[in-house]
């Protein structure tokens, strides 16, 4: 049995009840604390619905240790006990067994903590140094075998990238746009970035190509790279007012 205390002046107190039948634990909340609640709590709670039991285990409270529950439970030929070998949590035996555990314990790492651990030291200086050497040899190997894992991806990667990549074959007198590489900071938005209209005048083996302006008839060499084909025709733009026939 248990109390919660609630804010002052909102709510009186509130009694809980817990009973543990088998591999959990049942909270009821009870108006009061006393033998005639308990009395009704066995009655309604527990022997109507899992029959009268052979030992009743309470802590030293008062509402348990009575006139009346003692009544109820030689009527039922009930067993009342407060404490039992096996189950210490009913009188917090066990918490305050484990308490005075916790702190011996305590004492005795703080004080031997430096001792355990010169246990695990190999004062060896030759096997310890033995062995640190072929750490570092590991590492050593760990390091070359992550660059060459990196190279084996790279070249993977790069097939990967290269079989997708549809290549280009320029001739002479081909018509191609101009791709501007230059850097802008704060780029025009919806504004393509090929201009042109060129020609092309010569192809170089190597890449390179000579390309000639329609308008100016300018030449220049750019690489190969920045060009794309342009297969678009001129658009003749005919200005003339439409004529609707009148019915």
């Amino acid at each position: 049995m248990a109390r919660i205390n609630s804010k002052r002046s909102e709510m009186p107190l509130t009694y809980i009840l817990e009973v543990e039948l088998f591999d959990w634990v049942e909270a009821i909340a009870c108006p009061t604390s006393d033998a005639r609640v308990v009395t009704k709590f066995l009655h309604k709670n527990i022997f109507t619905w899992f029959c009268t039991s052979r030992v009743v285990i309470s802590n030293e409270g008062s509402h348990f240790i009575n006139k009346v529950v003692a009544l109820l439970l030689a009527k039922y030929n009930i067993k009342h006990k407060v404490s039992t070998t096996y189950h210490h949590q009913s009188n917090s035996q066990a918490k305050i067994s484990n308490r005075e555990i916790k702190s011996i314990l305590e004492k005795l790492e703080l004080q031997h903590k430096a001792f355990w651990t010169l246990k695990k030291l190999n004062l060896d200086y030759a096997a310890a140094g033995d062995l640190r050497h072929l750490q570092l040899l590991k590492l050593e190997e760990f390091r070359r075998d992550a660059y060459e894992n990196t190279k084996i991806y790279k070249e993977m990667t790069k097939r990967w990238h290269d079989a997708r990549i549809q290549p280009k074959h320029f001739e002479k007198g081909q018509q191609v746009l101009l791709y501007n590489s230059r850097l802008k900071f704060f780029p025009v938005k919806l504004k393509s970035r090929w201009f042109g209209q060129f020609f092309v005048a010569h192809v170089f083996p190597h890449g390179a190509i000579r390309v000639q302006e329609v308008d100016s008839g300018r030449e220049f060499i750019v690489n190969s790279q920045r060009m794309r084909h342009y297969y678009g025709e001129e658009v003749v733009r005919d200005v003339r007012a439409p004529h609707f026939a009148a019915d």
